[in-house]
């Protein structure tokens, strides 16, 4: 079994850098994309299916529970991890996440992003 492969997408260009490079050097497979298009093309063009998904919540082209589903209907069950500006709480009222889901609030931290990521891959 090679390294955990994570699908990283944020329409902001300097948190997919950031993301991909606190990851990579823990060993993880990044594959990063600015929004759900780009992921949707990223995720045709990778060699294995990613065994985690992290994804900002809103996006100029779509919503990340919406690209959440299409990669699921594509690559079958895998954990999601959100990440947003808002809190937990107002993603979940107002329906931006499924109620329970990982989420990351942005700004984060390097420890708190690889904790994040550990946990949903075990599935925690």
């Amino acid at each position: 079994m090679g390294d955990p492969v994570i699908l990283a997408v944020d329409d902001e260009a300097d948190l997919c850098v950031l993301m991909d490079r606190i990851l990579s050097r823990r060993g993880y497979a990044v594959t990063t994309a600015g929004g759900v298009t780009e992921a949707l093309d990223a995720l045709a063009a990778m060699p294995a299916a990613p065994d985690l998904l992290i994804t900002d919540i809103n996006m100029p082209d779509g919503r990340g529970v919406e690209l959440a589903e299409r990669v699921r209907e594509k690559v079958g069950d895998l954990p999601v991890l959100y990440v947003s500006g808002h809190s937990r709480a107002h993603a979940e009222s107002a329906g931006t996440i499924p109620v329970g889901s990982a989420m990351l609030e942005k700004p984060f931290l390097p420890n708190q992003l690889v904790e994040a990521v550990a946990k949903a891959l075990s599935g925690i």
